[in-house]
């Protein structure tokens, strides 16, 4: 599965209008799954930009010993 990056993902729904093509046959021309598709526009439309910023966070090895004590 390919990761897609923050730019790739926009510059793929902006570039799809509904009035010229469907989802199916936009997804399989850009390479991407139609439940991809589906999905990152579902976000873009609930979230704007910000729904498709990764939300990866990192913790500190000290933070996740605490936790695992706690």
């Amino acid at each position: 599965m390919t990761k897609y990056s923050f730019k790739d993902k926009l510059e793929i729904l902006l570039g799809y209008k509904e009035e010229e093509t469907s989802q199916s046959e936009y997804a399989k021309e850009k390479g991407v799954i139609k439940a991809q598709f589906q999905y990152w526009l579902r976000l873009y439309e609930l979230h704007g930009e910000e729904g498709l910023q990764s939300s990866y966070t990192n913790y500190t090895t000290e933070f996740k010993l605490n936790i695992l004590q706690y």
